[in-house]
Protein backbone atom coordinates (compact mmCIF):
# COMPACT_ATOMS: atom_id res chain seq x y z
CA UNK A 1 0.00 0.00 0.00
CA UNK A 2 1.07 3.48 -1.27
CA UNK A 3 0.46 6.54 1.17
CA UNK A 4 -0.46 10.07 -0.49
CA UNK A 5 -0.18 13.01 1.63
CA UNK A 6 -2.97 15.68 1.09
CA UNK A 7 -2.29 19.17 1.46
CA UNK A 8 -5.49 21.58 2.21
CA UNK A 9 -5.86 24.94 4.10
CA UNK A 10 -9.05 22.57 6.26
CA UNK A 11 -10.90 19.78 6.68
CA UNK A 12 -14.28 21.94 6.71
CA UNK A 13 -17.29 21.15 4.32
CA UNK A 14 -16.06 23.29 2.08
CA UNK A 15 -15.52 22.35 -2.19
CA UNK A 16 -12.36 21.20 -2.74
CA UNK A 17 -12.19 19.24 1.07
CA UNK A 18 -15.60 17.56 -0.43
CA UNK A 19 -13.65 17.01 -3.80
CA UNK A 20 -11.13 15.36 -2.18
CA UNK A 21 -13.22 13.23 0.46
CA UNK A 22 -15.17 12.11 -2.79
CA UNK A 23 -12.25 10.51 -3.84
CA UNK A 24 -11.05 9.48 -0.21
CA UNK A 25 -14.39 7.23 0.28
CA UNK A 26 -14.11 6.10 -3.78
CA UNK A 27 -10.55 4.75 -3.65
CA UNK A 28 -9.40 1.41 -3.01
CA UNK A 29 -7.89 1.98 -0.02
CA UNK A 30 -6.25 -1.19 0.23
CA UNK A 31 -3.67 0.16 -2.43
CA UNK A 32 -3.95 3.78 -1.44
CA UNK A 33 -4.47 5.15 2.34
CA UNK A 34 -4.08 9.40 2.51
CA UNK A 35 -3.13 11.24 5.13
CA UNK A 36 -3.88 15.37 5.25
CA UNK A 37 -1.35 18.44 6.48
CA UNK A 38 -3.72 21.25 7.08
CA UNK A 39 -3.10 24.68 8.28
CA UNK A 40 -6.11 25.55 9.85
CA UNK A 41 -8.38 23.31 13.14
CA UNK A 42 -11.98 23.61 12.93
CA UNK A 43 -14.59 21.98 15.06
CA UNK A 44 -16.83 21.37 12.08
CA UNK A 45 -15.13 19.17 9.73
CA UNK A 46 -13.91 16.08 8.21
CA UNK A 47 -11.49 14.73 10.64
CA UNK A 48 -13.20 12.71 12.63
CA UNK A 49 -14.06 10.45 9.22
CA UNK A 50 -10.87 10.72 7.91
CA UNK A 51 -9.53 8.84 10.91
CA UNK A 52 -12.37 6.28 10.49
CA UNK A 53 -11.54 5.46 7.07
CA UNK A 54 -7.84 4.59 8.34
CA UNK A 55 -6.22 7.99 7.50
CA UNK A 56 -4.02 10.82 9.75
CA UNK A 57 -4.65 14.36 10.11
CA UNK A 58 -1.46 16.79 10.91
CA UNK A 59 -2.03 20.68 11.36
CA UNK A 60 0.29 22.87 11.16
CA UNK A 61 1.02 26.91 10.70
CA UNK A 62 1.07 28.41 7.15
CA UNK A 63 4.29 29.92 6.26
CA UNK A 64 4.72 33.28 6.12
CA UNK A 65 7.14 34.74 3.92
CA UNK A 66 9.41 35.14 6.56
CA UNK A 67 8.74 31.31 8.08
CA UNK A 68 9.34 29.67 3.98
CA UNK A 69 12.97 27.92 5.33
CA UNK A 70 11.69 26.70 8.72
CA UNK A 71 7.70 25.64 7.62
CA UNK A 72 9.66 23.92 4.34
CA UNK A 73 12.27 22.19 6.68
CA UNK A 74 9.56 21.14 8.81
CA UNK A 75 7.00 19.75 5.94
CA UNK A 76 10.62 18.07 4.62
CA UNK A 77 11.04 16.17 7.47
CA UNK A 78 7.30 14.62 7.90
CA UNK A 79 7.60 13.24 4.48
CA UNK A 80 10.59 11.89 4.63
CA UNK A 81 9.63 10.38 8.03
CA UNK A 82 6.27 9.35 6.52
CA UNK A 83 7.68 7.80 3.17
CA UNK A 84 5.15 9.06 1.32
CA UNK A 85 4.83 7.75 -2.65
CA UNK A 86 2.70 10.77 -3.62
CA UNK A 87 1.99 14.55 -2.41
CA UNK A 88 -1.17 16.49 -3.62
CA UNK A 89 -1.66 19.71 -2.40
CA UNK A 90 -4.57 22.13 -3.03
CA UNK A 91 -3.58 25.39 -1.60
CA UNK A 92 -3.13 27.47 -4.62
CA UNK A 93 -1.02 29.90 -4.21
CA UNK A 94 0.79 27.90 -2.12
CA UNK A 95 1.66 24.96 -4.11
CA UNK A 96 4.99 26.28 -5.18
CA UNK A 97 6.26 26.13 -2.16
CA UNK A 98 4.75 22.11 -0.95
CA UNK A 99 5.93 21.19 -4.24
CA UNK A 100 9.55 22.52 -3.18
CA UNK A 101 9.86 21.04 -0.19
CA UNK A 102 8.36 17.25 -2.13
CA UNK A 103 11.17 17.53 -4.54
CA UNK A 104 13.86 17.94 -1.88
CA UNK A 105 12.07 14.77 -0.29
CA UNK A 106 12.53 13.61 -3.72
CA UNK A 107 8.75 12.21 -4.07
CA UNK A 108 7.82 10.63 -7.11
CA UNK A 109 4.79 11.99 -7.60
CA UNK A 110 4.16 16.04 -6.69
CA UNK A 111 0.79 16.83 -7.69
CA UNK A 112 0.07 20.81 -7.71
CA UNK A 113 -3.86 20.93 -7.53
CA UNK A 114 -5.18 24.71 -8.20
CA UNK A 115 -9.25 24.71 -7.64
CA UNK A 116 -9.58 28.86 -7.36
CA UNK A 117 -9.32 31.47 -10.43
CA UNK A 118 -8.67 34.30 -8.51
CA UNK A 119 -6.21 36.89 -9.31
CA UNK A 120 -3.23 36.94 -7.80
CA UNK A 121 -1.88 40.26 -9.01
CA UNK A 122 -1.96 43.78 -6.47
CA UNK A 123 -0.71 46.80 -6.77
CA UNK A 124 2.29 45.84 -4.32
CA UNK A 125 5.52 44.91 -6.15
CA UNK A 126 7.01 42.94 -3.78
CA UNK A 127 3.93 40.55 -3.68
CA UNK A 128 4.26 39.87 -7.01
CA UNK A 129 7.42 39.08 -7.34
CA UNK A 130 6.86 36.77 -4.09
CA UNK A 131 3.73 35.85 -6.20
CA UNK A 132 6.12 35.40 -9.38
CA UNK A 133 8.83 33.34 -7.49
CA UNK A 134 6.06 30.70 -6.31
CA UNK A 135 4.97 30.27 -9.78
CA UNK A 136 8.52 29.59 -11.03
CA UNK A 137 8.70 27.15 -7.94
CA UNK A 138 5.18 25.66 -8.98
CA UNK A 139 5.88 25.22 -12.59
CA UNK A 140 9.55 23.68 -11.93
CA UNK A 141 9.16 21.75 -9.24
CA UNK A 142 5.63 19.33 -9.62
CA UNK A 143 5.49 16.51 -11.73
CA UNK A 144 1.48 16.54 -12.33
CA UNK A 145 0.27 20.15 -12.89
CA UNK A 146 -3.35 20.02 -12.85
CA UNK A 147 -6.54 22.01 -12.34
CA UNK A 148 -10.29 22.23 -12.10
CA UNK A 149 -10.57 23.95 -15.39
CA UNK A 150 -8.61 25.98 -17.39
CA UNK A 151 -9.61 29.55 -16.17
CA UNK A 152 -8.61 28.42 -12.71
CA UNK A 153 -5.16 26.70 -14.11
CA UNK A 154 -3.99 30.29 -15.51
CA UNK A 155 -4.46 31.84 -12.20
CA UNK A 156 -1.21 29.77 -11.15
CA UNK A 157 0.52 28.35 -13.99
CA UNK A 158 0.51 31.15 -16.46
CA UNK A 159 -0.66 31.18 -19.92
CA UNK A 160 0.93 28.41 -21.40
CA UNK A 161 -0.60 25.25 -20.11
CA UNK A 162 0.61 22.68 -22.96
CA UNK A 163 1.53 20.51 -19.70
CA UNK A 164 -1.37 21.46 -17.77
CA UNK A 165 -4.22 18.64 -17.30
CA UNK A 166 -7.88 19.68 -16.47
CA UNK A 167 -8.77 17.06 -13.72
CA UNK A 168 -12.53 16.68 -13.17
CA UNK A 169 -13.82 17.15 -9.89
CA UNK A 170 -15.84 14.09 -9.97
CA UNK A 171 -19.06 14.46 -7.58
CA UNK A 172 -21.55 11.35 -6.13
CA UNK A 173 -24.47 11.51 -8.08
CA UNK A 174 -26.60 8.78 -6.39
CA UNK A 175 -26.34 10.97 -3.51
CA UNK A 176 -28.02 13.85 -4.84
CA UNK A 177 -31.03 11.99 -6.29
CA UNK A 178 -31.96 10.06 -3.86
CA UNK A 179 -35.44 11.02 -2.80
CA UNK A 180 -36.64 10.73 1.02
CA UNK A 181 -39.91 12.53 1.76
CA UNK A 182 -39.97 11.90 5.13
CA UNK A 183 -36.93 13.96 5.85
CA UNK A 184 -38.26 16.91 2.88
CA UNK A 185 -40.98 16.99 5.54
CA UNK A 186 -38.92 17.44 8.44
CA UNK A 187 -36.35 19.72 7.22
CA UNK A 188 -39.54 22.08 6.28
CA UNK A 189 -40.78 21.72 9.69
CA UNK A 190 -37.38 22.39 11.15
CA UNK A 191 -36.85 25.12 9.09
CA UNK A 192 -40.61 26.50 8.99
CA UNK A 193 -41.00 26.66 5.27
CA UNK A 194 -44.65 26.32 3.76
CA UNK A 195 -45.41 24.00 1.48
CA UNK A 196 -46.19 25.91 -1.15
CA UNK A 197 -43.50 28.24 -0.56
CA UNK A 198 -41.28 29.05 -3.78
CA UNK A 199 -37.54 28.59 -2.38
CA UNK A 200 -34.04 29.58 -3.88
CA UNK A 201 -30.91 30.09 -2.07
CA UNK A 202 -27.11 29.16 -2.02
CA UNK A 203 -25.09 27.08 0.44
CA UNK A 204 -21.32 27.96 0.25
CA UNK A 205 -18.74 30.48 2.42
CA UNK A 206 -19.88 33.75 3.52
CA UNK A 207 -17.36 35.78 1.82
CA UNK A 208 -17.44 38.51 -0.62
CA UNK A 209 -16.74 36.35 -4.16
CA UNK A 210 -19.45 34.14 -3.23
CA UNK A 211 -21.29 37.49 -3.18
CA UNK A 212 -24.38 36.92 -1.01
CA UNK A 213 -25.26 40.34 -0.47
CA UNK A 214 -26.32 40.24 -4.57
CA UNK A 215 -28.53 37.06 -3.74
CA UNK A 216 -30.22 39.13 -0.99
CA UNK A 217 -30.88 41.96 -3.25
CA UNK A 218 -32.30 39.51 -5.85
CA UNK A 219 -34.26 37.64 -3.26
CA UNK A 220 -35.69 41.51 -2.26
CA UNK A 221 -36.82 41.78 -6.02
CA UNK A 222 -38.29 38.54 -6.15
CA UNK A 223 -40.85 39.48 -3.39
CA UNK A 224 -42.47 41.49 -5.35
CA UNK A 225 -43.37 39.14 -7.92
CA UNK A 226 -43.71 35.81 -5.46
CA UNK A 227 -44.49 37.16 -2.37
CA UNK A 228 -44.57 33.34 -0.97
CA UNK A 229 -40.22 32.95 -1.66
CA UNK A 230 -38.28 31.69 0.63
CA UNK A 231 -34.57 32.57 0.61
CA UNK A 232 -31.75 29.86 2.41
CA UNK A 233 -27.94 30.96 3.08
CA UNK A 234 -25.88 28.38 4.03
CA UNK A 235 -22.57 27.46 4.52
CA UNK A 236 -19.19 28.31 6.42
CA UNK A 237 -18.74 31.43 8.59
CA UNK A 238 -17.14 34.41 6.41
CA UNK A 239 -16.09 37.77 6.63
CA UNK A 240 -19.50 38.95 4.84
CA UNK A 241 -22.20 37.47 7.15
CA UNK A 242 -22.92 39.87 9.98
CA UNK A 243 -22.75 42.56 6.85
CA UNK A 244 -25.61 40.52 4.82
CA UNK A 245 -27.37 39.45 8.51
CA UNK A 246 -27.59 43.83 8.73
CA UNK A 247 -29.00 43.78 5.07
CA UNK A 248 -31.70 41.59 5.80
CA UNK A 249 -32.57 43.44 8.79
CA UNK A 250 -32.26 46.72 7.01
CA UNK A 251 -35.11 45.40 4.46
CA UNK A 252 -37.39 43.89 7.34
CA UNK A 253 -37.22 40.13 5.43
CA UNK A 254 -35.88 38.59 8.60
CA UNK A 255 -39.16 36.12 8.26
CA UNK A 256 -38.29 35.17 5.12
CA UNK A 257 -34.81 34.39 5.25
CA UNK A 258 -33.28 30.37 6.75
CA UNK A 259 -29.56 31.40 7.46
CA UNK A 260 -28.20 28.01 7.73
CA UNK A 261 -24.97 26.87 10.11
CA UNK A 262 -22.36 24.07 8.34
CA UNK A 263 -24.78 21.32 7.33
CA UNK A 264 -23.61 17.48 6.36
CA UNK A 265 -26.81 17.10 4.89
CA UNK A 266 -26.55 19.24 1.63
CA UNK A 267 -28.19 16.70 -0.51
CA UNK A 268 -31.55 16.92 1.46
CA UNK A 269 -31.00 20.23 2.04
CA UNK A 270 -31.35 20.30 -2.28
CA UNK A 271 -34.72 18.97 -2.29
CA UNK A 272 -36.11 22.39 -0.81
CA UNK A 273 -35.20 24.41 -3.16
CA UNK A 274 -36.92 25.31 -6.37
CA UNK A 275 -34.08 27.43 -7.67
CA UNK A 276 -30.38 27.90 -6.69
CA UNK A 277 -28.26 31.01 -6.89
CA UNK A 278 -24.72 31.55 -7.84
CA UNK A 279 -23.66 34.74 -8.59
CA UNK A 280 -19.67 34.54 -7.44
CA UNK A 281 -17.67 36.86 -8.52
CA UNK A 282 -14.98 34.30 -9.71
CA UNK A 283 -14.32 30.56 -9.37
CA UNK A 284 -12.34 27.89 -10.60
CA UNK A 285 -15.28 25.73 -11.26
CA UNK A 286 -18.05 25.84 -8.77
CA UNK A 287 -18.68 22.11 -7.38
CA UNK A 288 -22.19 23.45 -5.93
CA UNK A 289 -23.46 23.79 -9.56
CA UNK A 290 -22.54 20.56 -10.54
CA UNK A 291 -24.19 19.17 -7.27
CA UNK A 292 -27.62 20.78 -8.19
CA UNK A 293 -27.47 19.74 -11.67
CA UNK A 294 -27.32 15.98 -10.23
CA UNK A 295 -30.49 17.13 -7.81
CA UNK A 296 -32.39 17.99 -10.79
CA UNK A 297 -32.25 21.44 -9.53
CA UNK A 298 -32.06 24.98 -11.99
CA UNK A 299 -29.78 27.63 -11.12
CA UNK A 300 -28.78 30.94 -12.15
CA UNK A 301 -25.00 31.45 -12.37
CA UNK A 302 -22.96 34.39 -12.78
CA UNK A 303 -20.94 34.48 -16.22
CA UNK A 304 -17.78 34.61 -14.70
CA UNK A 305 -17.54 30.99 -14.01
CA UNK A 306 -16.63 28.45 -16.27
CA UNK A 307 -18.57 27.12 -19.05
CA UNK A 308 -17.37 24.10 -18.35
CA UNK A 309 -19.88 23.58 -15.23
CA UNK A 310 -23.19 23.72 -17.82
CA UNK A 311 -23.57 19.57 -18.44
CA UNK A 312 -26.39 21.33 -20.81
CA UNK A 313 -29.04 19.42 -19.33
CA UNK A 314 -31.01 22.63 -19.85
CA UNK A 315 -30.57 23.16 -15.95
CA UNK A 316 -28.15 26.54 -16.20
CA UNK A 317 -28.95 30.07 -16.95
CA UNK A 318 -26.46 32.23 -17.25
CA UNK A 319 -26.47 35.87 -16.53
CA UNK A 320 -23.55 39.13 -16.28
CA UNK A 321 -23.05 40.43 -12.20
CA UNK A 322 -23.24 44.03 -14.00
CA UNK A 323 -27.29 43.32 -14.87
CA UNK A 324 -29.75 44.64 -12.07
CA UNK A 325 -31.26 42.24 -9.35
CA UNK A 326 -34.60 42.35 -11.19
CA UNK A 327 -32.72 40.87 -14.76
CA UNK A 328 -31.68 38.21 -12.26
CA UNK A 329 -35.54 37.71 -11.35
CA UNK A 330 -36.68 37.44 -14.57
CA UNK A 331 -33.89 35.08 -15.55
CA UNK A 332 -35.27 32.49 -12.32
CA UNK A 333 -38.99 33.05 -13.61
CA UNK A 334 -38.17 32.23 -17.58
CA UNK A 335 -36.24 29.52 -16.28
CA UNK A 336 -37.89 27.78 -13.57
CA UNK A 337 -38.50 24.19 -14.65
CA UNK A 338 -41.66 22.63 -13.88
CA UNK A 339 -41.46 19.27 -15.70
CA UNK A 340 -40.40 15.85 -14.41
CA UNK A 341 -36.49 15.53 -14.04
CA UNK A 342 -34.77 12.57 -15.76
CA UNK A 343 -32.71 11.19 -13.50
CA UNK A 344 -31.36 8.98 -15.40
CA UNK A 345 -30.40 11.21 -18.31
CA UNK A 346 -28.47 13.55 -15.75
CA UNK A 347 -26.26 10.38 -14.38
CA UNK A 348 -25.98 9.59 -17.79
CA UNK A 349 -24.53 12.97 -18.65
CA UNK A 350 -22.03 13.41 -15.91
CA UNK A 351 -20.88 9.96 -16.89
CA UNK A 352 -19.87 10.97 -20.26
CA UNK A 353 -18.71 14.19 -19.34
CA UNK A 354 -16.90 12.85 -16.58
CA UNK A 355 -17.69 14.13 -13.93
CA UNK A 356 -19.06 10.70 -12.00
CA UNK A 357 -16.98 10.03 -9.13
CA UNK A 358 -16.31 7.01 -10.05
CA UNK A 359 -14.60 8.30 -13.33
CA UNK A 360 -12.21 10.83 -11.07
CA UNK A 361 -11.06 7.90 -8.78
CA UNK A 362 -10.24 6.12 -11.69
CA UNK A 363 -7.88 9.04 -13.26
CA UNK A 364 -6.43 10.34 -9.97
CA UNK A 365 -5.34 6.51 -8.92
CA UNK A 366 -3.40 6.16 -12.02
CA UNK A 367 -1.24 9.26 -11.30
CA UNK A 368 -0.81 8.25 -7.86
CA UNK A 369 0.13 4.72 -8.79
CA UNK A 370 2.39 6.29 -11.71
CA UNK A 371 0.92 5.26 -14.30
CA UNK A 372 0.32 8.04 -16.11
CA UNK A 373 3.00 10.51 -17.24
CA UNK A 374 3.03 14.23 -16.70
Amino acid sequence: MIKVLQICSSLTFGGTESYIMNIYRNIDRNKIQFHFLCFVKLDDSYEQEIKSLGGEVFYVFPPGIKKILSFTKMLVELERKERYSAVHAHVDNLNGILMLSSAISRIPVRISHVHSAFERKTENIFHNLYENFKKILVNRCSTYRVACSREAAKSIYGNRLQNVSVLKNGIDVEKFQKRNSGSVVRLREELEIPENAFVIGNITRFDKNKNQYFIVEIFIKLLEIIPNSILILGGTDGEEKERIINKIGEAFISEKVRILGVRQDIPSILQLFDYYVFPSKSEGLGIAVLETQAAGIPAIVSDTVPRLVDLELGLIKFEKLECSPRIWVDGIIDNNRSEIVDFNLIKQKFMDCGFDIKESVKEIEKIYLGDKRK
